[in-house]
């Protein structure tokens, strides 16, 4: 490797592991040309050992290569490097993400149902809300139907009964939300349940509890007709239907 000696006033640089002559500039900070040798044994006494600097951009004064400050005017030589920016936010989405495809088929459908029941918890509580005249005149039709046997026949209310139809040959399970409430049924094969004759806005889902291929489907009727109709042949699939009164 060598050293670069100025031929002026006898400073000299040892070379580094992977440097050359070429990656210089041949001239002393004094103005003397530097010479490349392989040794200093041929440059006599006259030498001293040159340190890399670093120039100041304010007032032009050469300061020792790690000095953070000039040491005639004090002016920051070098700006400290800024901390990494932190990656929690994206970190934290990652694992959530992960955590989710992690999870099985049966386990992201019941998450997807429990969301739908909730969702028609709260649209059945905004609509008895803001309908309160359709439950006061309803109550009245409800105690007459009660109190008079005629009224509970199904040749007296078909033409008027509001339903919710269920057809699935196996197991399954749903949630029903009226102006009354909300409620959770089950149960296996085709079934019917009555929502009287002003039921305000209906919503229901249903979900398959196997694996079979047949056809879940479900229905609001009204009168014995069917206004709303949503079918699903995917194992745990699940049909939802909604309709206003």
């Amino acid at each position: 490797m060598g050293y670069l000696v100025c031929e002026k006033c006898g400073g000299y640089y040892e070379l580094q592991q992977g440097e050359s002559p070429d990656d210089f500039e041949l001239k002393c900070d004094c103005g003397g040309k530097l010479n490349h040798v392989e040794n200093l044994g041929s440059i006599g006494n006259n030498k001293k050992k040159m340190e890399k600097t670093v120039t100041c951009p304010k007032c032009g004064t050469e300061n020792p290569e790690n000095a953070r400050l000039c040491k005639s005017c004090k002016k920051l030589l070098r700006i400290p490097p800024k901390p990494p920016i932190s990656n929690k936010n994206q970190e934290s989405k990652e694992g959530i993400l992960k955590t989710w495809n992690e999870q099985s088929n049966g386990i992201k459908v019941a998450s997807i149902l429990g969301v739908c029941c909730l969702g028609l918890i709260l649209i059945a509580g905004i609509t008895g809300m803001f309908t309160p005249d359709k439950t006061t005149t309803n109550l009245p039709t409800t105690t007459n139907q009660a109190t008079t046997p005629q009224s509970t026949t199904p040749t007296s209310s078909s033409s008027s009964q509001v339903e919710i139809s269920v057809s699935y040959s196996g197991p399954w399970t749903g949630a029903i939300a009226d102006s009354t409430g909300t409620r959770s049924v089950e149960g296996t094969g085709p079934q019917k349940f009555p929502l009287g004759e002003n039921p305000g806005i209906v919503s229901t889902n249903f979900q398959k509890h196997d694996n079979g291929t047949g056809t879940l489907t479900v229905q609001i009727l009204d009168g014995g007709n069917p206004v709303e109709t949503q079918s699903t042949s995917a194992e745990f699939g699940v049909a939802s239907v909604t309709h206003s009164f």
